[in-house]
């Protein structure tokens, strides 16, 4: 009987302990677009008096395929945890847009899981897909989007997911930004 109560003793400590795991989530996006641009934009993040969010100052480099790499570390220790997360953008073949010395407002959305409210005020670099507007009868832009997720859990099981988004997004009358990452510069905006 008493090795039975230190067993349900037991139990609910082994349960936190396997909770209670260091661990290490990496995500790798490619970005592959047709009639749009993918880019790097630089700029401060604002709110929008119609609500939402636009970039101020935007300038930006235009190219090929946009690859982010995320990576979240989180060190668990008794009571605390501490999440570190780290996230580069790469646009293979990119070139400045724009004249030296110019910029632009942009209004931004985000997709599913950028914050970019939490942001708001500060410098930040986007990687984004453009749709540019409607112009007579141009084509719906196409943009297809492959992650590979994986999350290597100390003393664990590790995980994989793979998946694979093709999107058709219409044309408006005004261009489209739409966020993929969004990485904080360094200083606040005015």
């Amino acid at each position: 009987m008493r090795s039975l109560a230190a067993a349900v003793c037991a139990l609910p400590l082994a349960l936190v302990a396997l909770s209670a795991q260091d661990k290490t989530d990496t995500k790798e996006t490619k970005v592959k677009v047709d009639d749009a641009r993918t880019a790097l934009v630089t700029g401060c993040l604002m709110p929008d008096p119609a609500g939402g969010v636009m970039l101020v100052g935007a300038t930006m480099s235009i190219g090929d395929d946009l690859k982010i790499k995320t990576e979240s570390k989180t060190d668990v220790d008794d009571h605390d945890a501490t999440v570190k997360t780290t996230s580069e953008a790469t646009l293979e073949n990119a070139k400045k847009v724009g004249t030296a010395g110019t910029s632009a407002t942009y209004l931004v959305t985000a997709r599913q899981g950028v914050d970019l409210l939490s942001h708001v005020g500060e410098r930040v670099q986007l990687a984004a897909v453009i749709v540019e507007p409607r112009t007579g009868h141009d084509d719906d832009a196409k943009i297809s989007i492959e992650e590979k997720s994986k999350r290597d859990v100390e003393n664990g099981r590790d995980q994989k997911q793979q998946e694979k988004t093709k999107l058709e997004v219409p044309r408006g009358n005004h261009a489209t930004i739409a966020a993929l990452s969004v990485k904080p510069i360094g200083g606040t905006c005015q």
